[in-house]
């Protein structure tokens, strides 16, 4: 083999001395990230009322998701979708506003970390707020597929099932929380 860097080694050059570490170099290199490697993970977090309802289930969201996004958002392009959307433009009754359609907050893409933690602590769930997971689940899909990569991914964070389907008759559902 030719010269191989192996890193720890006082910045020095070396050739590999036996065929078990061309194997390791071999692997070494495969573990570089190409471009077309890099993984996109849209963010998708429900911010309805109940995530901080009796019990608080947005801080550890929160905290998790801005520490996963600053320690892998060089290796990793995230995004993120809020649900409801937090978006101040909609306009609509008190219904529509509580299931306002999630929508995408932050691209996919790299060194999103501050933005998406940004809209984190800017948006967090208010009273009445519903949990709208299908729009934010398609507006998430729809945005990767804008230009499929083969390596995206899609994270939910809820902390129930989705509802805001006013299409549905009530009285032939079932409430799943009891609270309906």
């Amino acid at each position: 083999g030719g010269d191989e860097w192996f890193p720890g080694q006082g910045g020095t050059w070396t050739e590999p001395d036996s065929e078990s570490d061309n194997e390791c170099s071999e692997v070494r290199l495969l573990l570089k990230p190409t471009q077309g490697s890099i993984p996109r993970v849209m963010l998708v977090v429900d911010r309805s009322y109940s995530m901080v309802g009796a019990e608080d289930r947005w801080t550890p969201i929160e905290s998790t998701l801005s520490r996963v996004t600053q320690n892998l958002g060089h290796t990793v392009h995230f995004g993120l979708v809020l649900f409801p959307s937090p978006n101040p433009n909609f306009r609509g009754s008190e219904a529509e506003m509580a299931c306002a359609p999630g929508e995408v907050n932050v691209d996919a893409g790299p060194d999103t970390a501050g933005d998406i933690n940004q809209w984190l602590a800017n948006a967090r769930p208010e009273p009445g707020l519903a949990t709208p997971t299908y729009s934010a689940l398609d507006a998430a899909g729809r945005s990767l597929l804008a230009a499929p990569t083969g390596n995206d991914y899609i994270l939910l964070a809820t902390d129930g099932g989705p509802g805001c389907n006013f299409g549905l008759d009530p009285h032939l559902c079932t409430c799943l929380n009891h609270s309906c």
